[in-house]
This record gives structure tokens, sequence and C-alpha cells, in this order.
């Protein structure tokens, strides 16, 4: 990163006062919220969503456009974060990073399934990956968390491995581990070993999304461990704040959904409805679960063939079960689940930590087509550098009103959500409407210079990274 600030620091606090936009139904506000009021007036009338977190446990919307407050109890869920890049944009890897002396090879099998393997000469283990492109949001609305319940059964028996423990004992025995992890639209498993295993392992991998079992005797005992995960997941103070901006989504969109499942969702209210989890597993999986929609990498000191060859001989098998499973990727674009009614909200969060935090939510269109650029990576870098004059140095250093200051990002096919999360000092609790002045003006600073290239270059080089920058900043 270079060592000088892309700006020179934002623009005096008291500047903002002459562009700020101060609504009527702002300005009526009753005389003790007003004071908060008129400095969020900017954010509120160019579409964002801020949250105040402090000790406690009650959470009150306040919800400016009407000036109305409500007090609702919130079910948290695991947000996730998406990786994997739409099959949409072609099939080339790309150069490779300069000084990296790995090599790659890409191939499509004959059944679709796309298939990248990685040769490093260094390794001293066998790792391997499979990303779905099924996730939370592909959920049945009848039963909330199947994606996540479905990525958990897939580990408990196969047909030629029928041990419910045998791979995780299996990867255990040869110095190795395994894990998953289910997002709004994808869903990976993932593991490394010892390289003498390493064959029988992936083996053993690839009869996963041959032939799970989805044993009924284990329903009920991953059930409840989905439900532990569930409980867990409650008293994380992160998890919280996501899933109360989340819910203020539209309803009508998978945004504002319970992702994570538990015991009610998964077992108990469908058994009271006649509905069978098994039977539902299998129809997702069968659904979702097809070749042309997955894609394998493996990783290795072999040679790049016989890296291939055991991924043919794994993998090749696999077949499409259900015609939906050759349906194009679905857009949860529709319905919009961050228009006008959704944004321009003040919500009070009485949280669990022992300071206050002030987080900002942007809704930012999708950003996933534009992957190879990366604009993300540079509004990170100019939103949280913390070099002279920076706006985190500002806040910290010059006002002492922040102790730090990050951004976060996630992209699906709904948009990208945008967090900026500070947590604040003593005074900057008692002093949001500077906290925000601040913020606002900086940004002011960076829509009135132009797209430091050099930085640019840096962080995604790629010939269309400042096309993708700009229509993310459109919204911004």
């Amino acid at each position: 990163m270079p060592g000088a600030p892309l700006l020179q620091g934002p623009v005096a606090p008291a500047s903002l006062e002459a562009q700020s936009c101060r609504p009527k139904d702002v300005e009526e506000g009753d005389e003790r919220k007003q004071q908060v009021r008129a400095p969020l007036a900017q954010c509120l009338t160019s579409g964002c969503v801020v949250f105040v977190a402090a000790a406690g446990f009650i959470i009150l919307y306040c919800l400016f456009a009407g000036r109305s407050v409500l007090t609702q109890r919130i079910i948290p869920q695991v947000p996730q974060v998406g990786l994997l890049a739409h099959s949409g944009r072609g099939n080339g890897l790309g150069p490779p990073p300069k000084g990296d002396d790995r090599h790659y090879q890409h191939t499509v099998l004959p059944n679709g399934l796309q298939v990248v393997n990685v040769q490093d000469k260094r390794a001293v283990q066998t790792a391997f990956a499979m990303a779905v492109e099924a996730g939370s949001f592909d959920d049945p609305k009848a039963l909330p968390g199947l994606a996540h319940f479905c990525e958990h059964m897939l580990f408990l028996g196969t047909e030629q491995y029928p041990d419910a423990s045998g791979f995780d004992n299996f990867m255990s025995a040869n110095g190795g581990f395994n894990n998953a992890y289910t997002s709004d639209q994808l869903t990976v498993y993932f593991g490394q070993l010892s390289q003498e295993a390493g064959k029988e392992g992936l083996d053993r991998f690839a009869d996963f999304f041959r032939a799970p079992l989805f044993n009924k005797k284990y329903v009920s005992k991953e059930v409840n461990a989905i439900d532990s995960e569930h409980a867990k997941n409650v008293q994380d103070p992160q998890r919280r704040m996501f899933e109360l901006a989340f819910s203020l989504a539209n309803p009508e969109s998978p945004v504002t959904a319970f992702h994570t499942g538990d015991k009610e969702t998964l077992y108990n209210i469908p058994k009271k409805k006649g509905i069978d989890p098994v039977d539902e597993l299998k129809t997702y999986f069968n659904s979702h679960y097809c070749p042309e929609k997955m894609r394998l990498v493996t990783y290795g000191s072999e040679s790049l063939a016989a890296q291939l060859a055991e991924a043919k001989k794994g993998f090749s098998s696999l077949s499409v079960k259900n015609d939906n499973c050759k349906l194009p990727r679905k857009s949860y674009a529709k319905p919009e689940p961050w228009g006008p009614k959704q944004m321009g909200r003040f919500v009070e969060v009485r949280g669990t930590l022992p300071h206050a935090e002030l987080w900002l939510y942007f809704a930012l269109p999708d950003l996933t087509e534009d992957y190879r650029s990366q604009p993300t990576m540079y509004m990170d870098y100019v939103l949280g550098y913390g070099g002279q004059d920076s706006l985190s140095r500002v806040l910290q250093d010059n006002l002492g009103l922040v102790s730090s200051l990050s951004p976060m990002f996630d992209t699906n096919s709904a948009g990208t959500s945008l967090f900026i999360v500070m947590s604040l000092t003593e005074p900057g609790e008692k002093n949001l409407e500077l906290v925000l002045d601040v913020f606002y003006s900086y940004l002011a600073g960076l829509r009135n210079k132009p797209i430091d290239k050099k930085t640019l270059q840096q962080s995604c080089p790629h010939q269309q990274a400042e096309m993708g920058l700009g229509r993310a900043f459109q919204s911004f």
C-alpha cells in the first residue's frame, strides 16, 4: 500500500452544515431527538441505515420518515460471506500473480464440472475444496436452514463409506482437517491431509457428492448440533447487529430469512405439518448439487496431470438427478431488498458490549459480475486506510471519538452490503452528529477527487477495475 494518504484529511466537520439536507419531518421532531436527527439528515436522505449499540438487550427501531418508535425482538441467524465468482464470466483463470511459481490448470469435465488443479512443489500436504452454487437463499420457505442442514448431513456417511464418523476420523488420522460453510448462494466444503493419504481422502470426499446417505437415524442428532450452533450465535454481538440490519429489508426478499435453522424450523414444525426432513434434504440435494453448478479445486505437489487424473476418477460419474438442476442460477435481485421504504432509518440497540458502537449500512448494487476488478478492495482501502490524515486517524487521534473503524462487504445477487463499524469512545457516544459529519465530509472528499489509479492498479490490476468501481460509487 502506498505510504501517502489518498485524501489530505476530511473536510472540517463544520463545513458539512451548509451541505446537509434537513427535511421538514426531521426538523419537526421533538427536542430530545432533534440533536441527533439534524446531523443524521445527510445519511437518512442518501439511503443509509444507522445503528447505535450500547449495553443491554432491548432493540428500538426509530423510523425517521414516520417519526415512529417500536420495540421488536430479533432472532439472530448466521450471516455468511460468499466467495465464488459467477460462472457466467468465462472459464479462463487469467494471469497468475507476479512472483507466484505455482502452476495452475483449468478443465471442464464432460459432465460440466469445472476443475482447477494447483501444483505447488513446496507443498507438504494435499488439499481439496468443492464450491456449490446453492445456499441459504435457496431454502424452501417451509424449512428455513435446509441448505445449512444439507451441508451438515453430507459428512455423515456415503454409500461407499457409510460410517458417519469415517471421514472425520480418516482426516484426523492422516494429519488433516476438514470443514464447510453455507453462505447466501454458495456452500463450500474443504479439507487437507497428508500426501500419502491424499488419493483416498479425495475419493472419500467425492462420495459426498456422488452418493450421500442422508441416514434418518442421524437426523435428530445433527438437528440438535445445528440448534446448539444457533444458540451460540445468538450470544454473538456482531451477528446480532447483522441480523438486525437484514431484518429491516423487504420481507419478501430472502435477505430477511432465518438461514441457520434450528430444531423448530428443521424438525419440530415440519413433523407437525407432515413434512419429512430427509425427503426434503434429498429433493434439495438433487435440485442443486449437479456438476454444472459445482467447482472443484485440488492442491498439492503432484503434477497437474496426476491431479486431474484423480479428479476425473472421483468426480466424472457425477450427474444431473433433477431437471431443476439444469435451470440457470437464480437471481434474488427482485423483489428489491433495499428499496426507499427500507432505507433512511435510525436504530438504537441496547446490546451486550461494554462500549458503544456505530454501524452504518449502505446498500450497493450487486458487484458479482465485477469480481475480476474487485472494486470493494479499493473501497476497503480508502475507507479503512489508517495512515496520516485518514478517516480513522482523524476520528481516533485528532478528535478522540472512536477507538476503531472498519468497513465490511458482502456481495450476492440481492446486492452488495457495506457496513462501516466504529467502536465509540465516551465522547463519541455523546457526539454522534460530529462522528457522522466527519464521515460524510470524508465521503464528499472521495466523490470530489478522481480515483487514484496507482492505488487502484495495485489493489485490483485489471483493465475493467475503474468501471466496476464506478458502478459501486454510483450508489454510495
